[in-house]
């Protein structure tokens, strides 16, 4: 699962790669939620820019 979790000061992306155990998926899915939740990755848009 790759997870973009957070940015840098300059507001770009930056991503964090995990594997899990086998058939510990559960777990797994458990901790990228609530990294999810904790970085507000969810909430963020890139800005629109429309060319002139």
């Amino acid at each position: 699962m790759v997870h973009p979790p957070a940015g840098d000061a300059e507001g770009l992306p930056l991503g964090i790669q995990g594997v899990g155990r086998p058939g510990d998926e559960q777990t797994f899915l458990s901790l990228a939620a609530q990294m999810e939740k904790v970085s507000g990755w969810l909430t963020r848009r890139a800005p629109l820019k429309v060319p002139a």
